[in-house]
């Protein structure tokens, strides 16, 4: 295979909209081409199946009318549909893999490995259990196999006094996968998911650096570290027409924070390793990057833009709020701007202030209360807001300011929400202007 120079390897921040970018990406890079069907004979390789709906949706929003959409894989999921079968294990291949058990038919057998190994035991389960515990053992299985770590190697670990003992009980029970499992593998002629998905990703590698594809191959938003996954990612970052794009990698995390994330080599004197920040966002990726032999510092930002991203200061907020726990001291000395989830305001920018009406109701009012309602709560005992409801001019004869005005002269000693025709018309004698 004829490669570039360097892996071609992007990253989009975190305040865009991935699914909209990536696809508005792809779409202009198939624009400049003369090539009207590029975009159809590329490739796209997704997690799941959940990206797969999301980037569709993408194509249908960028593209605003008919557009033949490229290929698109979900290598993530270790039962590979039918879809992804196509086009990982094609089926003139002189050597195909050997066909997978179904996830029911192992849950089942391990249930009945468990049962029979606990009742030689004289410890008996009943079929509810059975079950349960062959789950927990499928599942760990699994986890070995994606991680390409032999499962005989549990049986080397050494383990302080206090642990040996319950681990010992652990790993009998463990010891049905250890024994049994590979002679009912090998009576069935089958082999796990998790081993056929390592192997039919790494003949797709291998089938690649040979033979890249006639289109463009972009694995996007993929963050398994399992090993056969960094190595198709490799490949596929190598190729002419390939690139990798990963969403978030933190380019501008400090070096320290990004290697407080683990994983840390052995300490030469005591050989325990340090133990890494597995729930951090960033460790996975970090993971994946060092099984693929390269640094974050290769990655380039994804330049196209879907249009429904927020501010840049959103994602600056984010990773400041996303540093591990050794480094959350920095939280006092960071600048507002370094805080905020929206950009700051320019300093010439003030709020519209609305001019306040000097209008002659709002001057009676004032005077009403200044002068009214504390005689009028005296009087009645009713609170001070009670003239509101039951305007009388005659109680407030000898309250009216001289600014007052009865019916005649624009009265403001009346409410506003009475009716002016209900002003005492006697008052227009003892009105100051009259």
């Amino acid at each position: 295979m004829s490669g570039r120079g360097k892996p071609a390897l992007y990253t989009i921040p975190a305040h865009r909209a991935f699914a909209d970018a990536l696809t508005a990406g792809l779409i202009r890079r198939a624009g400049d081409s003369s090539d009207g069907m590029r975009l159809a004979r590329g490739l796209v390789l997704l997690p799941n199946n959940r990206a797969k709906r999301a980037v569709t949706d993408a194509f249908v929003r960028q593209s605003g009318g008919g557009l033949l959409l490229p290929r698109l894989v979900a290598i993530g999921d270790p039962e590979l549909d039918e879809a992804a079968g196509a086009a990982i294990d094609p089926a003139d291949d002189s050597d195909p893999a050997p066909p997978a058990v179904p996830p029911l038919q192992r849950r089942m057998i391990l249930a009945r490995l468990v049962s029979e190994e606990r009742a030689r035991a004289g410890q008996p389960v009943d079929a509810a259990e059975a079950v349960r515990l062959a789950g927990e053992l499928a599942r760990t299985l699994d986890q070995l196999l994606v991680e390409e770590i032999a499962p005989s190697r549990l049986r080397e670990l050494e383990l302080t006094e206090e642990l040996s003992s319950h681990w010992q009980k652990s790993l009998a029970l463990f010891g049905i996968v250890l024994d049994r499992w590979p002679g009912e593998l090998a009576r069935l002629q089958r082999i796990d998911l998790a081993t056929r998905r390592s192997l039919l990703l790494d003949r797709l590698a291998k089938r690649w650096r040979t033979t890249p594809p006639g289109g463009f191959v972009c694995a996007a938003g993929i963050t398994d570290s399992a090993p056969a996954v960094a190595r198709l990612l490799r490949c596929v970052s190598e190729m002419p027409e390939g690139m990798v794009v990963l969403a978030d990698l933190a380019t501008e995390m400090p070096d320290e924070e990004w290697r407080a994330l683990g994983p840390h080599e052995p300490d030469p004197v005591t050989g325990r390793r340090k133990r890494s920040i597995e729930t951090h966002p960033q460790f996975h990726l970090k993971l994946l990057l060092d099984r693929m032999s390269v640094n974050r510092a290769e990655f380039s930002p994804w330049r196209d833009s879907g249009g429904h991203d927020a501010t840049s200061a959103r994602g600056r907020a984010i990773a400041n709020a996303l540093a591990p726990a050794d480094f959350t001291g920095k939280w006092t000395t960071l600048e507002a701007d370094q805080r905020r989830l929206t950009e700051s305001r320019p300093p010439s920018w003030r709020p519209r202030r609305r001019k306040r009406r000097r209008s002659r109701w709002r001057f009676g009012r004032f005077w009403r209360r200044k002068a009214g309602q504390r005689h009028w709560s005296r009087r009645t005992g009713r609170s001070p807001g009670a003239w509101r409801r039951t305007c009388n001019a005659g109680t407030w004869r000898s309250t009216i300011p001289p600014v007052a005005r009865c019916r005649s002269c624009r009265p403001a000693h009346c409410s506003p929400r009475w009716p002016r025709r209900r002003c005492n018309a006697s008052l227009h004698s003892a009105c100051s202007p009259c």
